[in-house]
């Protein structure tokens, strides 16, 4: 292996390591009482290393979606792309997002800190639906081939964004621990948004999302 590949592995596992001790602290001594020294210390790193991989807790607490999300950002922007985009998205939720093997207790802990109103939390959050939103906003201009100008790809996007939110949780806010609801749910949002488009589709040269 070369040199650049060791160090590379060392990352990754460094990373790890942090990821492994803040999920650990955050279960048995709670999130807010866990400090970023705790984690360093627990780490066997300093403080300094530590904010070389992540820049908060909030970070870390999220350390295993963002390997989702970014796998969703670059589907939607390969070049070669041939599904819509409501359609990719669909895929990665069932592929990607959903297998993703963080655990239940940490899952837990997210939801109780979101219900709990824990700011810095929420805000993180908020920060990869934006994220996903802009992505997915291009994905759609580029399926509708509209002008710069059209607000229907963002429209569209809200609406996408909006129906994953609610598809992970259930009608009193808690979160949704079936897999296979959540699809279903996702799968009815999505059969809404396309009737809507199926309104407007005549006012674009291209299909937005084609039924496969």
């Amino acid at each position: 292996m070369t040199e650049s590949g060791l160090r590379e592995r060392k990352k990754a596992r460094t990373r790890q390591a942090i990821r492994d001790a803040a999920v650990e602290l955050f279960l048995t001594r709670g999130y807010h009482v866990t400090t970023i020294s705790d984690i360093a210390e627990r780490a066997e790193i300093s403080d300094r290393t530590f904010f070389s991989y992540f820049p908060s807790k909030e970070s870390v607490l999220f350390a295993d979606l963002e390997p989702a999300f970014n796998r969703l950002e670059e589907l939607l922007e390969a070049p070669a792309r041939t599904a819509g985009a409501l359609e990719t998205m669909r895929s990665w939720l069932g592929g990607d997002l959903l297998a993703e093997n963080s655990s239940p207790e940490l899952d837990a802990l997210i939801d109780d800190l979101l219900a709990a109103d824990a700011r810095p939390v929420e805000a993180k959050g908020l920060e990869f639906m934006a994220r996903i939103q802009d992505t997915l906003t291009r994905a759609i201009a580029k399926d509708l081939d509209c002008a710069d100008t059209d607000a229907m790809p963002a429209i569209v996007a809200s609406a996408a964004i909006a129906a994953l939110y609610r598809a992970t949780r259930h009608a009193d806010g808690t979160l949704i621990r079936s897999d296979e609801f959540t699809l279903a749910q996702f799968d009815r949002a999505l059969d809404f948004i396309r009737g809507g488009l199926g309104g407007i589709a005549g006012q674009h040269s291209n299909s937005i999302d084609p039924r496969p």
